[in-house]
């Protein structure tokens, strides 16, 4: 299956949605550019009455019944500071499902999703068993 980046913004908002709702975080809103096979992400969160400014890049990969977002770099903006935003999640976020090394993070999660490859503005993905779908 052949998403666009319209397409991996919607399923990457549903994930990050699962994820942010167990420690009270909205997202207000995420833009997305698939670009030199990085994820480039802006996002509007909302915690605690506050707006949280997330500016990240990444790439992503799917293996071991797992996402994978590696090479991660970016910041996030609460209030008046700012964070790099590895350091802001390895605090933040406690959850037996995501693993941190380094610069990446590692969201446990078991999908049928055989192989996964990211290209310029598209993310292909090929089911298990087979599957395959183009859109």
């Amino acid at each position: 299956m052949i998403l666009n980046e319209e397409e991996v913004q919607t399923g990457l908002s549903f994930v990050l949605k699962d994820v942010f709702k167990k420690y009270d975080i909205v997202m207000q809103e995420m833009h997305i550019k698939l670009a030199d096979e990085k994820l480039l992400m802006n996002a509007v969160l909302l915690y605690n009455q506050y707006h949280v400014d997330v500016v990240c890049d990444f790439q992503i990969q799917y293996e071991n019944q797992s996402f994978i977002f590696k090479n991660i770099h970016g910041k996030i903006e609460y209030l008046f500071l700012q964070f790099p935003i590895i350091s802001f999640l390895k605090s933040f976020l406690k959850d037996s499902h995501i693993i941190f090394q380094d610069n990446q993070i590692q969201y446990q999660i078991a999908l049928p999703i055989q192989q996964m490859h990211m290209g310029e503005g598209y993310l292909s993905i090929l089911l298990k068993n087979n599957q395959s779908v183009s859109l």
